[in-house]
């Protein structure tokens, strides 16, 4: 299971990005610019459109590459927990997808759990146009598509 952004919907507001930076960041602190898991890059000129959130790689190399278990696997969605993290960087370098992100200030990663310490994704709730879904099979009470 993982996020799944339809571009053709998504209108580039950026509430997820802020919705999930108040799940990642220190309770007060919300930067969505650094502390989001997921980002929307609507390009109109260039025409390259994406959204950057973790795949939940089933061959996971941030997995194989952590030495200190911060990053693990529950039911099929790769965790992290923040107590364990060395701030190694060694996941962020084993991603081939850039999907996590070193956070320097604060010696930690950001990557998408599919807010799995909490009842619902937020990114999912927050989105005003409908354009986040989860791929994959039934996840906390929502049918994915």
């Amino acid at each position: 299971m993982r996020i799944k952004v339809d571009l053709d919907k998504c209108t580039g507001c950026r509430l997820c990005e802020v919705a999930c930076s108040t799940t990642q960041a220190p309770i007060g602190r919300v930067k969505p610019l650094t502390s989001s898991a997921i980002r929307i890059i609507l390009d109109p000129y260039l025409r390259k459109d994406e959204a950057l959130v973790c795949y939940q790689c089933k061959k996971a190399h941030c997995l194989e590459a952590c030495t200190t278990r911060a990053l693990f696997r529950v039911d099929g969605t790769i965790i992290f927990d923040p107590d364990l993290c060395n701030g190694c960087n060694a996941c962020v370098e084993a991603c081939p997808f850039d999907r996590i992100w070193f956070l320097p200030n604060d010696n930690k990663i950001v990557k998408c759990d599919l807010c799995s310490s909490f009842e619902f994704q937020y990114c999912l709730k927050t989105c005003p146009v409908g354009a986040i879904s989860i791929a994959g099979q039934k996840l906390k009470g929502i049918e994915a598509t």
